[in-house]
This record gives C-alpha cells, structure tokens and sequence, in this order.
C-alpha cells in the first residue's frame, strides 16, 4: 500500500509540474525543488515495489515498517499539497468588493499563494531528505542492493508461510459436511471413463473453501489408489524450489534410486518425463496451491501424456491458471462455499463436541449471527467453531466472541492460521492491485457492489491510469477482472454475456481489508450501532482517523463533524444511509474527489445541494436513487467533474450550466422502472439544454434524454459510446432521432431507446449501427415486427424489449443473432403463449429473463439453445410454465442441464433490474436438493411437478428455511419429459 501512496503522491506531483513552470517560471528553486520531490518519490517506489517482489516486506520486520509508515505519511502531504495547490487554482481570483480592483486582488492572492506554496515546497524536500537519509542510516536501502540468494528472497516469505493451513483439521470423515458433491463430481472426472487420454483437472475457489482437503480424499480413495498404481502429492505453494520439488515428485512415482543429487533442474524434467513414458501403468500427480501460470509451466514440460489414462489434479486460487491447466479438456470445477444447512451442521459438530453437535438452545441466536460472518467458507466455520469450543460454555463468551469478532480475526491465536492463510492472497497481489482492493473496505458487510460503479470510482481516485495500448476504463476492467480471478471478490450477479453485474467480498476478506486500511491510514467508518431501548442514550459517534475516505454506514453527518480538521485530508466521502443526509457540514473536505450518496435522502432545504459548489476537485458526483428534483447552480463549478449519475432520481430537465463541465464523461438520468400503481414499465428521464452540448467533449455515455426538443445536436458529438434516448412521440422528434442515429451509427456501442409514436421511424434509419453490443427498445412496433436492420446486428451481446408486440416470425430475427447471450422480455415485448428453441436458434444464448409476460407458459426445445444455462422467471401469482423437450434425439448433450432461477422482486424497489434471485438445477445426471433458499421479503411457494413422477411442494418460509422439502428423484433429469413451475405468493 505504501508504494500505492507513492505512486499517487509522484503522479499528483507529476501531472503539477507543468503548471508549477508556467506559475513559478520566475522561481526556479521552486520547480527545481518539486521535480526533486517528484524523482526521490519514484526512486521510493521502486525500492517498495522491488521489496515486495522479492517477499522482503513482512509484517515482522518492524525497522521497515516503521520506515515505510514514514514514507507514507509525506506521500500523504506530498499529495495533500499538489491537491491543495490545484484547487487554488481552480478557485475565482476576485468577488464582492474585489470586483473593483480586480487586477490588485489578483495580485495579492497570487503572491500570497506564491509564498505559501514555496515554502510548503521547501519543507517537503527537508523532510524527503531526512526521511532518505534515515533509510541509509539503518540500512534499510541497502537490504536490495545486494545479489538476491535464494535463502534471501525464499526465507521471509517462507517465514510468513509456514504451512499453517487447517487442512489437518477437516481430515476428519464427520467433519466433511456438503462435500458428497463436489466429490462425486471429481471423482467421475478422475477415474478415466473417455479412453487413454491425459486429462488435467483444476479445482478453484477462494482461500480457505476446502480444496486441498477435498482432493486429498480423493487422492486417498481406495479406489483412486487401487486405479494409479503410481502417485504424487506436491504442494507448490507461492514460492517454491523447482528442483527440490521435482525431487519429491520423482521420490514418490519412482524411488529415489532414479536420479542423483548433482542433477540440474533441466535434466530432473527429462529424467522424470522419460521415466513416465516407460510406464506400463497411469499415474495421478496433485499440485496444490498453484499460485502463478509460470508454476504450472515449470512442471507441465516433466508430466507427459503416457496414452495410460493419467490424471493430474491441480488446486488454485487463480481462475487464469485454472482455465490454462485445463484448457485441452476444460475440467475445471468450482468450489462454492456450503449452503446455510450444511454451514450450521459442521458448526454445531465443531463447536459443540461435547453437546453430540447440537447447538444449546440459548446459544442459537448468537451462534447463527456468528456463523453469518464465516459466510460458507469452511475455513472459518471450522476455525471460529473451535475458538468457541475452546471457551466456557457460558452465553457470556459467546456474546463476547460475537461482539469483537472483526477485531478477534485480526489477533486471537486460535484464529491466527486462518488469518494468515487468507492474507496469502493479499501479499500475492500485485503492488498496483492492492490498494484496489483495500478500498473496497469502504463498503458494508453484504454490500451488492455494482461493478460499473466501482470501477468509476476507481479511475476518479486516480488509482487507475491508461496505457498505451488501453484506455483507463479498459485498464479498471482488466483490473478487476484479476481480483475475480484470484478470488479477492465474488460476483454476485452475472450477466448473460459472463460479465459481472454487481460482486461482493466475502465477510472474513472484509474484516481483513478494514484491519489493513486502518494500518494504512485508509478508510475510516462511522456506524450507528443498533440503538439500546429509551431511555438508554444514544450511542456516540466515532472519532474521524486522518484517513483519505469516509464512510458513512447507517448514519448522517454529525452535526460538529465540521471542526474536525482531519477532514481536510478525505478524498471520497460514502454515505449508506436511509435517513435525511444533509451535506451543510462539509465545509472542510475541500480536497473531495469522490461524492456517493446513492440511496440517501438528501436534504434539500435553503439550497443545501449549493454546498458541492465547494467540492471543485470531484471527479465523480453520484445522486442515484436519491430523492433529488433539480440540480443546484453550484454544479457549474465542477470542472473537473468526469461522471454525473441521476439515475432513478426526480430530476426531468438538465439545467445549462452542464455544458461547461468539459471533463464529463458519463451523464446518466432517469431509467425504466415499474410505475408504483401497477405492473407497467415506464420509462423516465430529462430534457437537455436548448443548445451548448456539443462543449462536451468528453462525453462517451449519455441516457436517458428527451427528444420533445429535438436534439439535433447530439449526432454532432461523435465521441459517444453509449445512448439512451425518451419521448419519441412525433414524426418531427422521431426523425430527429433517426437524422442523430445516422450520424452516430458507427461509434455508438449501447443505445436505449423507448417511444410512443405510430411512425414505424426505427425503418427510415439508413445507417444502422452495427457495432451495437446492447440494445434496449421500448415501444410498439406497428407491424409486429423488428426493423430489417435488426438482422445486421452480428455484435449484439445483450438485448431486452418492452411493449414491441411481437410475433413469432419477429421474434426469429431475434433468435438469428449469432452473438446474443442475453434476452430479457418484458411486458407486452412477445405476443405468443409459446416460445420455440428450433435447432441452430439462439446459437450462444445463456440468460433469458421473463417479466410480466404472462400469456407465455410454454418453453419447447428442438434443438436450439444450447448453451442456455438460466431461464429466469419473474412470475406472477398462480401463473404455470410448461417446459417440453424433443424427444430423440436429446436436445442437449447428457453432462449440461437446464437452470431455472426463480426470482422474488424486492418490494422496496421500483426497479425491475434491482431483484433477488436463487438458481436451483432442475436437470442434470444427479438428483437435485432443493436446500440452500435464501431470505425474501415474504414466505413464495414453488411446485415443480414432473409428469410422470408426480409433483413434490415446497414451502419456502421468509427466513429461508424449508417447510417441506424432498430431492428429485434421478428420473426427473430426463428432461425430454415436462417439467411444470408454478410460483405463487403462499397464504
């Protein structure tokens, strides 16, 4: 994190040079002293960066720790001053009374600033000077300037790994709850059903999910042993010694007596490849705890494909290495965390030995809120339930365990081997991801967090920065595409095209990244605890850290926040809350460079939104969700504001002022959305300024407008990406539109667009934008059909429709779309009772989503479709779906299944995209369990009848659990039979 704060200290610095020259060309001491500044920074940050390459960094060494706390307390104020003298100069030289001289107040203030901002200059170069000089006197540069030995760079981290995982401690049979099948799964897989073929299996999941444990029963099954008569276990580990391991490995297939001390890594691998060649039998290898691809590649060249039926079984956190192991075969299995059910049994074994692994009744409340934290990682289950089982059995204990959990995962000894086990992912992360991660601490426990939203946010902190090969957005996403990958966050939501809608991070990773943020100075939360019942008093609010963002969890802004001086120093301020937010006591967070109130109230008494006026460094205003009506005048003075998100806000008319904000990149308004009264899908947005948008020259992402106005200055903005447009209603507007579209046709990659007109206008467009890869139409399509140019749309991923009234003969354009992996149909968007997967339709489709249309109850597949993995239907009361399968030959191939995900709309929420779901497998080679529901708003009642096996109910309580419940017999899965879905609200 250190070399992260460098990094943003040396770039703040770095984009000031230019304007310090132009400032300060008569002061060159000045220049010359920043420029200093600027080099000794990255010299610091290549020393950190090389450290933590090399694993010299740990937590044990405190001379370092002391000295890096150092550095980064001035990169703070390096950054902090470059920040500071920007926003002077972002600030009006002269007002009031001074509006009379202009040219004497001008001349002061600059002087004044000139003067101050020299002598801040001065001083930071002392303290970088001392703080150099300090590291040369004990040593601490120089522990890289020496030849890097094996010992020197493998012992630290060696150190730090001392193989405390908690394998041994799920070695036990009655401890291996829910793994029948994930290892029923494997063991297919393992033992060879396909011939003589090599084949590499990868297990991956997050740190602390059970993988080396579940494959080493595996790997001890009698019948695995009696099948490979040759095996080896290895575990690599994050850093390793490739020719000890070989040794290992050749020791466990072959015996010692086949290779000599003197021999080089290079002949080790020929040895053994040779030696497994002249097997006459298969053999299985375990590599655990694969860390990197340049792992892999260092053993695969030594394990050959011997035409026996070998299999090689690789575990890792890292998706990337997963899918490269297993890209011939494409065996990767990932492991989930347990269910609710299965979470509680092993607790309850875990923690209460001595009560036959029964939980005591007065224990159970306090014991659930416990096991929430672990959240199905059995790492933590297992660990958490054995500090537990470790204590007195006295509610007092376990209140206490309860109460101090977070601060516990951090320093109990019992927890401290699964603490460590978990920060392994940390340390692995690359320097520049690190401080990605750790700023997800801002958000609470169990946050759904919208991928766009963070990356956004990512970029405004500036702790993203385009290549270049990649623009800053392209960056963020491959960013946070490797934290997926490693399993640092988990997605939520999936889209249809694979990518990730919202993520979230696990409970045990939270507590670990707020520990972390607090070290470095981060992040600091203001909560609101439960309150006591009256007439106990108010909980206190929390000291504010000298932290760089604030976050706000169920709280406003205290009233005296406002003197508190270590706000001078936050850049983002986050505030989850569903009271009145009040922005009046902010006066002192000048340095602002994030504002995120999504989903507040916000007070907009005596134009307290005028307030932002201030915030003249903010990049990233976010009011989504809130319960504003129009934007104060103060927006004008944004100028560095890059994106501007309305989104679900009552906000129907953008003012002019917005046209000088030239950085802005995204405006989002309005939304589709149900309307309060009934089921209907409306849409809503604003109107645009008469004229003056073209100034926005940065704008990529436009939506929703209005075009009563008839914009026709929009084609001229041939930066846009991504456009939403409302309130086509006229043949006028409607061809304003077209004219738009047309001149926007070859860079526009989203549009939305939703009318009430009886032109077909969509027909007229004559240059279709065929670099589309979403596409949202609302509105009816006169002749109940798509226009022509719909077919031409070989690039689009993901289309939803609403009202276009279409018949099967459109709804086939649709079907022929070579890449469309995900359709949503809402309202009145298809008119038959019927829809027909025939073959070579739908080709890539994954995702389709069912709202409100309730005259389609029937699914028939002849062959199309097979890639489909969710239908998900939003069903209304008593509604029945029939799915019906040819009969032979099989619609899909026998190992892949059809997913039903049943959808409960949250009642809070007028959004039809803000919805809780849960996918339950209703086909497949195994029986179906039907455990594992989560909360929703109301108890749901879900039928699944299958024709010839009669019908099996199940009532789902809100809390989650099961009422009623049985699995599905094996019969089911032969999904050429019917299966009927019936969801209704229970009584």
């Amino acid at each position: 994190m250190e070399a992260a704060a460098l990094g943003l200290a040396g770039n703040a610095v770095g984009i000031l040079l230019p304007k310090l020259q132009e400032t300060f060309s008569s002061i060159l001491k000045v220049r010359d002293n920043a420029r200093f500044i600027k080099d000794e920074l990255e010299s610091m940050n290549a020393f950190l960066v090389m450290n933590a390459a090399m694993g010299q960094y740990t937590d044990d060494d405190l001379e370092l720790n002391v000295w890096m706390s150092q550095v980064r307390g001035i990169a703070y104020d390096i950054e902090d001053w470059a920040e500071e003298f920007t926003w002077r100069l972002c600030q009006p030289h002269w007002h009031g009374i001074g509006s009379c001289f202009p040219d004497v107040v001008r001349f002061t203030k600059d002087l004044v600033a000139r003067v101050k901002i020299a002598n801040n200059v001065h001083g930071l170069k002392g303290r970088v000077l001392e703080v150099g000089e300090r590291s040369k006197r004990y040593g601490l540069r120089g522990r890289t300037t020496q030849e890097p030995t094996s010992s020197s760079i493998i012992a630290p981290v060696a150190r730090m790994q001392h193989d405390p995982r908690l394998g041994a401690h799920l070695t036990d049979d009655a401890m291996l709850v829910g793994m029948d099948g994930p290892r029923n799964t494997l063991m297919d897989w393992l033992i060879p059903g396909d011939g003589s073929i090599l084949r590499i299996i990868s297990v991956v999941g997050m740190g602390g999910l059970g993988k080396t444990t579940l494959v080493k029963k595996l790997y001890e099954n009698r019948q695995v042993m009696e099948h490979f008569h040759r095996s080896a276990w290895i575990t690599v580990s994050q850093t390793f010694s490739l020719k000890v391991l070989l040794r290992d490995m050749i020791n466990q297939l072959l015996g010692s007596q086949v290779f000599s001390a003197e021999m080089t890594e290079g002949q080790l691998v020929q040895q053994l490849r040779d030696e497994l060649m002249k097997l006459n039998t298969s053999y299985v290898i375990v590599l655990d705890d694969v860390w990197s691809l340049n792992a892999w590649l260092s053993f695969f060249p030594a394990l050959p494909d011997n035409s026996l039926g070998s299999r090689i079984i690789v575990t890792t956190r890292n998706l990337d290495v997963a899918s490269f192991c297993s890209q011939e075969s494409g065996h990767v299995y990932h492991l989930k965390p347990l269910c609710p059910e299965n979470s509680w049994l092993l607790f309850c074994k875990k923690a209460f030995p001595r009560h036959y692994s029964n939980c005591p009744p007065t224990f159970t409340h306090l014991s659930k809120e416990i096991l929430g934290k672990c959240d199905g990682l059995p790492l933590a289950i297992v660990t958490i339930g054995g500090v537990l089982a470790s204590k007195p059995l006295l509610e007092s204990e376990c209140q206490k365990l309860h109460d101090h959990l977070g601060t516990s995962i951090m320093s109990h000894q019992g927890l401290d081997a699964m603490t460590r086990i978990l920060s392994f992912s940390y340390y692995d992360l690359p320097y520049y991801l690190k401080p990605l991660f750790l700023y997800l601490a801002i958000f609470p426990e169990d946050y759904q967090i919208r991928r766009k939203r963070l990356l956004r946010r990512w970029i405004a902190e500036g702790l993203v920065h385009a290549t270049r090969d990649m623009s800053t957005e392209e960056v963020a996403e491959w960013y946070f595409k490797e934290l997926m990958d490693r399993s640092m966050i988990l997605s939520s939501i999936i889209n249809g095209d694979t990518t990730v809608h919202s993520c979230h991070i696990h409970d045990i990773m939270l507590e670990f990244t707020l520990n972390m943020s607090e070290k470095d100075n981060l992040v600091s939360i203001i909560t609101r605890k439960q309150q006591p019942p009256a007439p106990a008093p108010a909980p206190q609010t929390q000291d504010v850290r000298e932290a760089r963002h604030l976050a706000l969890h169920q709280h406003s802004l205290p009233a005296n926040i406002h003197k508190n001086k270590k706000l001078e120093h936050v850049r983002s301020l986050t505030v989850f809350s569903e009271g009145i937010v009040s922005l009046k006591n902010t006066s002192r967070m000048k340095l602002l460079r994030v504002l995120d109130l999504e989903g507040c109230h916000l007070s907009e008494v005596d134009g307290d939104l005028e307030v932002i006026g201030q915030f003249t460094l903010l990049r990233y205003l976010n009011l989504r969700n809130t319960s504003i009506r129009s934007l104060p005048k103060a927006l004008a003075k944004l100028q560095n504001l890059e994106t501007l998100d309305l989104r679900w806000t009552k906000v129907t008319e953008i003012p002019p002022h917005i046209t000088k904000l030239h950085k802005l990149e995204y405006l989002s308004v309005g939304g589709f959305e149900r309307d309060p009264s009934g089921a209907s899908l409306t849409c809503h947005g604003a109107e645009l300024p008469a004229e003056g948008m073209t100034a926005l020259k940065a704008l990529k992402t436009l939506s929703m407008v209005s075009f009563k106005t008839n914009p026709r200055e929009l084609g001229e903005m041939t930066q846009l990406t991504k456009l939403g447009a409302k309130d086509i209603t006229t043949p006028e507007n409607a061809m304003a539109f077209v004219e738009t579209l047309d001149k926007l046709s070859d860079q526009l990659r989203a549009l939305k667009v939703s009318w009430n007109c009886d032109v077909p206008f969509l027909e007229e467009v004559s240059q279709p934008p065929v670099h589309l890869k979403s596409l949202w139409l609302s509105g009816i399509m006169i002749t109940c059909k798509l226009p022509t140019w719909i077919a031409s749309l070989d690039r689009v991923s993901k289309m939803a429709l609403a009202h276009t009234e279409l018949d099967e003969e459109g709804m086939q354009v649709l079907q022929r779309l070579p890449c469309l992996k995900e359709l949503v149909l809402f309202e009145n968007s298809y008119l038959n009772h019927e829809l027909r997967f025939l073959a070579g339709y739908f080709p890539v489709l994954k995702l389709l989503q069912i709202d409100s249309l309730s005259h389609l109850t029937e699914f028939i597949f002849h062959g199309g479709g097979l890639q489909l993995e969710i239908i998900e239907i939003l069903a209304t009361a008593g509604t029945t779906y029939m799915f019906h399968g040819s009969h032979k030959p099989y619609p899909w191939p026998k190992e892949t299944c059809t997913v039903i995900t049943v959808v409960a709309r949250l009642s809070t929420s007028p959004n039809p995209l803000q919805l809780r779901r849960y996918t339950q497998q209703l086909g497949g080679p195994a029986y179906v369990p039907m455990t594992g529901f989560p909360k929703f708003d109301k108890s749901v009642c879900i039928r699944l009848r299958h024709r010839t096996m009669g019908c099996s109910n199940f009532l789902l309580e809100s809390n989650g659990d099961l009422s009623v419940g049985c699995d599905l017999p094996p019969e089911c899965c032969d999904f050429p039979s019917s299966i009927e879905l019936m969801v209704y609200d229970a009584m």
